[in-house]
């Protein structure tokens, strides 16, 4: 019959014909997915069956189903790619950074919560929310998951915990994104300084206050 791969480039045809010889040596259907460089010079992606026809038990050519599957699998590379590119900003943001699954797992964080916390990556990434929040307990932090997924976001404060013990105060800006089964992205912000900066505000306000009674009640 007519060689169907007869226009195209010579790489597009040498990957086939690997896929093609493994069907006819075994004599079983193949499955294949390739990349294809068109005759056109764009590239379209391609996958289906190889189904070798047997005649008296011995090679009698192949029967070839095609799927193109180009614009699943552009979308699915577009996605791969601005991801990368977002991973690669948010590890080296000075926030902290997690995402995190439906069940309160650390799926990943960047250097700045490492620091935050005195945990490495690779301890954190077998870690929950739970294994670094010292107010809200495992209940707590279920029913927070639950309602976010319903609202989508959420902005609160709490502590956590450092892997030496010490607690500090952290802000947390959360977005839901409905990938999977649910994934949580975190922003997490030391605000240790500015809460320790608040209660002495608060402090001294107090003092004055406390001062400008005395005063008048000596007056």
């Amino acid at each position: 019959g007519n060689n169907m791969l007869k226009d195209f480039p010579e790489e597009t045809t040498r990957e086939f014909n690997e896929f093609y010889k493994k069907a006819k040596k075994a004599l079983i259907p193949v499955w294949y997915e390739t990349k294809v460089n068109t005759p056109a010079g764009g590239d379209s992606y391609q996958n289906g069956w190889l189904i070798p026809r047997i005649k008296d038990e011995e090679f009698d050519g192949i029967i070839c189903t095609i799927r193109d599957v180009t614009k699943g699998k552009l979308a699915e590379k577009a996605i791969l790619e601005s991801e990368e590119k977002l991973r690669t900003i948010l590890k080296t943001a000075l926030s902290g950074f997690w995402i995190t699954s439906n069940q309160g797992e650390l799926l990943d964080v960047n250097d700045a919560y490492c620091h935050m916390s005195g945990y490495s990556h690779d301890e954190l990434l077998t870690m929950k929310i739970s294994d670094v929040e010292a107010i809200e307990s495992p209940p707590d932090i279920k029913n927070r998951i639950i309602n976010i997924t319903k609202n989508g976001s959420d902005r609160f404060e709490t502590k956590h915990r450092r892997k030496d013990g010490s607690v500090y105060d952290v802000e947390i800006n959360i977005q839901y994104q409905p990938f999977g089964e649910g994934q949580f992205i975190c922003f997490l912000y030391d605000i240790t300084e500015r809460k320790q900066a608040e209660e002495a505000l608060k402090e001294s306000e107090y003092l004055y206050k406390e001062t400008q009674r005395i005063s008048k009640m000596g007056g």
